[in-house]
């Protein structure tokens, strides 16, 4: 008789159960993002209403619930780092140049531009501005 372990059978079940919870979350969230850029009162919007019950049933925290919809998903205002950047227009468009540059250690130069990448393919990323030399 094969000997397994009960605990690495269940870790390996939880471990399945959280990443589809994680995607579950991750789509709710976009959703309820999207329904909460324009109004963020529930009372009022019914869309951002739908999503928060959907979220409520399908177990999300309350804490993350309120946070995604009261500030639409955005933890920082819309100009927060604006200070960071010079603008320039090139014709008909907007180059947003680093005001001051931060050097990136050479060690860590391939981390970065895989954090990067991840960032650029993300759905929940509409465009991705650094400080980085």
């Amino acid at each position: 008789m094969a000997r397994h372990n009960k605990f690495t059978n269940i870790k390996h079940r939880k471990e399945a159960q959280d990443k589809k919870r994680g995607k579950a979350f991750a789509k709710i969230a976009r959703d309820i993002r999207n329904a909460a850029r324009h109004n963020q009162d529930p009372s009022s919007n019914p869309l951002l209403r739908t999503m928060i019950e959907k979220a409520r049933e399908a177990n999300m925290p309350k804490e993350i619930r309120h946070t995604l919809a009261i500030h639409g998903g955005n933890l920082a205002d819309l100009h927060a780092v604006n200070w960071m950047f010079a603008v320039e227009q090139r014709g008909s468009e907007r180059i947003w140049e680093p005001a001051q540059k931060m050097p990136v250690p050479a060690g860590s130069l391939t981390q970065w531009q895989e954090l990067l990448d991840q960032l650029e393919e993300s759905d929940d990323v509409d465009a991705v501005f650094h400080t980085a030399a």
